[in-house]
């Protein structure tokens, strides 16, 4: 009887191949055979890649955003090397169609990224609430914590003078004298009693008018005129305020369905650099692409094509394996 063939077992040199043999009940039937070395192949150079990226990235060498595209586009070799094998079973189209995957917090699809307008209306609705509850300054601090805006204590008295201010200027507005005479022409001013023209001039200038109390909208341009962010010119101050409120508004978290959704195209997400008040742009982050990983790592293992590092170790893949891979090739290539 002879030995089973085994066609990956040596390199092109005639060395021995340092990868895990796979051994096939059918020789014949090699291109399903290098269907499979290509799914090992894409698993093996995924590995590779991430701890190139991450020490190049220790290093200083590769930005973040370069750093996440990379892995990412190795991840998604290896996921279209493994579409046949996934398709094929129950589990593996759950993978490919319906498994969600995403990131809770810090990123967001760069379309969904909130505007400055909406940051300024949700600060505005906050600070509703706060003069609703009475205008103090540990409410107007909170106001701003809530947006992490830092107004020292310095800020927060020049915050609540220049709401001062404003009211001023809304009394001064209210107690304009109008003096209202029923007089209608000359004859009638030049008949009419010096001491009723006195007295209604006096009420003029005491009008019946309750002193006006500060508004939500006092509160947020009293911020924003400390913050810099209230005159013609803008500052880098204003600029800081104006992407801090953008951070609170966005409502944080990306989420995607299927592997499938990966490798159509690579989405690109924002999120908070940690330098200057700017937002970046990147591949999905590493975490995700070692969840995708991980994923269709255990579909190989549950399947019986698991690779362990044991270089003596052999999988077995029987003929009927081999006809379903083979017969998605035909179809789909």
């Amino acid at each position: 009887m002879s030995e089973t063939p085994q066609p990956d077992a040596r390199s092109d040199n005639g060395q021995q191949s340092s990868q895990p043999q796979i051994v096939v009940d059918d020789p014949e039937d090699f291109a399903a055979t290098r269907q499979l070395r290509a799914i090992y192949d894409a698993r093996d150079d995924y590995i590779q890649a991430r701890r190139d990226a991450n020490d190049a990235h220790d290093k200083g060498d590769m930005s973040f955003s370069k750093m996440n595209g990379y892995i990412f586009r190795y991840v998604q070799d290896f996921a279209m090397a493994a579409e046949p094998l996934l398709r094929s079973y129950d589990d593996g189209k759950e993978l490919w169609e319906q498994q969600q995957y995403g990131i809770d917090s810090n990123f967001v699809d760069h379309r969904a990224l909130a505007s400055f307008e909406d940051g300024l209306q949700l600060f505005h609705d906050l600070a509703k609430k706060i003069v609703a509850e009475g205008l103090t300054e540990q409410r107007v601090q909170f106001l701003a914590d809530s947006f992490n805006i830092d107004l020292s204590p310095g800020e927060l008295n020049r915050v609540f003078d220049a709401i001062e201010d404003r009211q001023k200027q809304q009394q001064q507005q209210q107690t304009t004298p109008q003096v209202n005479l029923p007089a209608q022409t000359l004859d009638d001013i030049s008949e009419m009693d010096p001491d009723r023209l006195r007295a209604a001039v006096k009420r003029a200038n005491q009008p019946d008018v309750t002193t006006p109390t500060a508004d939500a909208s006092d509160v947020v341009q009293a911020i924003r005129q400390v913050k810099g962010d209230g005159g013609w010119t803008m500052s880098h101050k204003s600029d800081k305020l104006r992407h801090k409120l953008r951070i609170q508004a966005t409502d944080w978290g990306w989420q995607t369905t299927g592997i499938q959704s990966l490798i159509r195209q690579t989405p690109k997400l924002a999120y908070v650099k940690t330098h200057g008040p700017e937002f970046g742009t990147t591949a999905p982050p590493q975490q995700l692409s070692n969840d995708v990983f991980r994923d269709i790592q255990l579909f190989l293992d549950d399947i019986g094509l698991g690779i362990t590092f044991d270089e003596e170790q052999q999988t077995k893949v029987d003929g009927a394996l081999l006809k379903e891979v083979n017969d998605w090739r035909e179809e789909n290539t």
